[in-house]
C-alpha cells in the first residue's frame, strides 16, 4: 500500500499529516480535480453499495 500511496504524494494529490502519532492520509481534491477532471467523481459515481 504504500508504494501506491507514495505514487500519489510524489504529484501532491495526497496529503500525509501525522496526528496524535497516526498517519492520516488525505486526498487533495482541487489538486487532483484539476490534474484529473471529472475523474474521481466518476469513480465515486460508480461505485458499488
Amino acid at each position: 500500500m504504500s508504494s501506491r500511496l507514495s505514487v500519489l504524494r510524489r504529484p501532491w494529490l495526497v496529503e500525509t499529516p501525522l496526528h496524535n502519532g497516526q498517519i492520516l492520509h488525505t486526498l487533495r481534491r482541487n489538486e487532483f480535480d484539476a490534474r484529473f477532471p471529472g475523474w474521481l467523481d466518476s469513480v465515486l459515481a460508480n461505485r458499488p453499495d
